[in-house]
């Protein structure tokens, strides 16, 4: 979810809850630490302040207007403020913004001059609005999601060495691996044995799929691949779109090194889940790979993906499937044994489904993809490194 920016739907208006306790789901700023805080930033007269309820429910944010424009204020949330993880994040920031990459710049304070406020033992961070619409699905809004993302490692490429960032990701991690074995031998059925059953065998299949998954990718040359700065979350929910231009991208504050087609694989995953997950009986563990072919040919007609790495994808996607259950029940943000028990079972059978067609996914990854010019006109970006854009992955 944005964390600097908003898309075109109207903020509620501010509630403002003294203690800054929670107030429905979401924290809220304390009407005093709000003026305290905004009276360190040269913003002039403020009009009006809203809450702004999305994201991490942690993290209180508002929309701030201004003389100077319109504005977002976060508190960055518990255990996501350390200070290096900050200053890493907003080094990244000023890379990109140096490199006119699309995001949501940050705001100086007038205290320091910095992009960080340490006031009153919280962080905060202030950014620029930045108006756009959500994710629509469209051809063009797949191609540059992926040339948007080749460009991200594109600029950060050169700054691997300088940047103080953990190295790897979901791929073959010991602590997902330990997460599934708790996970087997515990009671997640709320009392119904049957349930228990079913939900202990998705589990041992999910985790014996997570091993297979991460063999495949091995196999295929994964441990010798150059390390990249990653972004780790690139999905719809990050990306704000004017047409099939993306005015900016959101959230960096989950940057690993580890080999671009980590990125690229969750990206497609992301990008191509299908809609119909409502319920079990709807559910589709299907992924639209047309969806997913798009966004790999607007970040091959930036930087050349190799056929090594498109046949890793599909046990990438299980691999982040699987740690999709693991981190989630393991952090407890699943409310309720009813949400838990569901998305066990949907991941289940979704890491299921890519196994089972690993091949086919990739056959369709590697075939040439038909763009007519007027229908991505707007769409595609130049390409930066000259070479002609072939519409299909090479080695």
């Amino acid at each position: 979810m944005p964390n600097a920016a908003i898309s075109d739907s109207k903020p509620q208006g501010c509630r403002v809850n003294r203690k800054g306790h929670l107030k429905g789901d979401h924290l809220h700023f304390r009407g005093d630490e709000l003026a305290l805080v905004l009276s360190r930033f040269d913003l002039g007269s403020i009009s009006s302040a809203s809450t702004f309820d999305r994201g991490c429910k942690r993290s209180p944010k508002a929309i701030i207007l201004s003389e100077k424009g319109r504005f977002l204020l976060k508190r960055r949330a518990s255990g996501k403020d350390a200070w290096d993880r900050v200053a890493t994040s907003h080094h990244i920031q000023a890379l990109l913004q140096a490199a006119e990459f699309p995001i949501a710049r940050l705001v100086a304070n007038r205290v320091d001059g910095k992009t960080a406020l340490v006031f009153d033992g919280h962080t905060y961070e202030l950014f620029e609005y930045v108006q756009g619409k959500r994710f629509h699905g469209t051809t063009g809004q797949l191609i540059e999601a992926g040339v948007t993302l080749a460009k991200y490692h594109q600029i950060l490429q050169r700054a691997v060495g300088e940047l103080n960032l953990p190295a790897g990701g979901v791929h073959q991690s010991g602590q997902i691996q330990k997460i599934f074995r708790k996970l087997v031998a515990m009671d997640l059925g709320d009392g119904n044995a049957t349930l228990r059953a079913s939900l202990q065998r998705a589990l041992a299949r999910l985790g014996t799929l997570y091993h297979t998954a991460a063999t495949r990718v091995n196999q295929l040359g994964y441990p010798d691949w150059p390390l990249m700065v990653t972004h780790c979350d690139w999905h719809p929910g990050n990306l704000l779109f004017d047409g099939g231009r993306i005015r900016a991208v959101l959230d960096h504050d989950s940057p690993r090194l580890q080999p671009r087609v980590a990125d690229i694989a969750c990206g497609m995953l992301q990008f191509s889940i299908r809609g119909d997950a409502g319920n079990g009986a709807e559910f589709n563990p299907a992924i639209n790979i047309n969806a997913a072919r798009q966004l790999l040919f607007g970040y091959d007609s930036v930087q050349v993906v190799s056929v090594a790495e498109v046949k890793a994808v599909p046990w990438l996607m299980i691999e982040a499937i699987a740690a999709r259950v693991a981190v989630g029940l393991a952090s407890k943000i699943f409310a309720g044994a009813g949400a838990a028990a569901s998305l066990i079972l949907m991941m289940d059978a979704r890491a299921a489904w890519m196994a089972e067609n690993a091949q086919t996914v990739i056959h369709e990854l590697l075939k040439p993809i038909d763009v007519s010019p007027t229908q991505n006109q707007a769409a595609m970006s130049p390409n930066p490194v000259g070479s002609p854009i072939v519409g299909h992955v090479v080695v």
